[in-house]
């Protein structure tokens, strides 16, 4: 029986883009690798990265020599066949016909049994709606003005002024606070709710295309089947 570490290595998936990002708190060099199909980064290091770079037709163990033999690093067979392992968790890999079969079966599977199945669909599931790129690109060249510190003066000087006439009226602010506990108040306060939610997405959508983050999608999120607006922003 041959030896895993003289068995060739799987191939990388071809749609997995490698750049770089900011370095560890070691100081070491890191990278991101993207997986554009579900918009998921995984943070991998500088032994990570060298594996990637010589990974096509190799095994573990001319991948461990040609690394030992080409950078300052050592690394074991077992550091390998581990990374090799998170990439295929992962599915970064390019699927075999067993891996095939094996997601076939889990797919088929009595998976709702589980406590991830209800992790992941009970306590916590997305609901995409829109794909708003192209369309925040556009509104966020128009609203620069929104940026500028001007802007950040006259927020606090309209939020000290109502601050100081709730002061001032704090008797019927009191009596107005009372009466929202009626079916009228509550739907009004649901909808001032949703209203400034929506807003806070936007904002988060807003600033993310400013700075040059790709906003995949937004939608619903459920927690606990409790409904909220989400902005994907994971390329930040």
């Amino acid at each position: 029986m041959l030896d895993p570490a003289d068995l060739p290595l799987p191939p990388l998936r071809d749609d997995l883009q490698l750049c770089p990002t900011g370095r560890t708190p070691d100081g070491e060099p890191a990278w991101l690798i993207q997986d554009k199909v579900v918009n998921r980064f995984y943070r991998i290091g500088w032994f990570e990265f060298e594996c990637l770079v010589r990974w096509a037709g190799q095994t573990p163990r001319r991948l461990q020599q040609a690394i030992a033999a080409e950078t300052a690093l050592h690394p074991e067979l077992d550091q390998i066949l581990g990374f090799c392992q998170f990439l295929e968790r992962h599915q970064l890999l390019r699927p075999s016909p067993q891996a095939v079969e094996r997601l076939r079966q889990a797919s088929e599977g009595k998976a709702w049994l589980t406590g991830r199945w209800w992790l992941h669909h009970y306590l916590f599931f997305r609901v995409p709606l829109l794909r708003p790129q192209a369309r925040l690109q556009a509104l966020a060249a128009r609203l620069g003005w929104l940026f500028h510190p001007l802007t950040a003066w006259l927020l606090l000087g309209a939020s000290l002024l109502g601050i100081a006439l709730v002061v001032q009226q704090w008797d019927s602010f009191r009596h107005g606070v009372v009466e929202s506990f009626s079916l009228d108040g509550l739907l009004s306060f649901a909808l001032a709710l949703l209203l400034a939610k929506t807003l806070h997405e936007l904002g988060h959508a807003l600033v993310a295309t400013r700075l040059g983050v790709r906003v995949a999608h937004m939608g619903i999120a459920f927690v606990v089947l409790w409904p909220m607006l989400y902005t994907d922003t994971s390329e930040s």
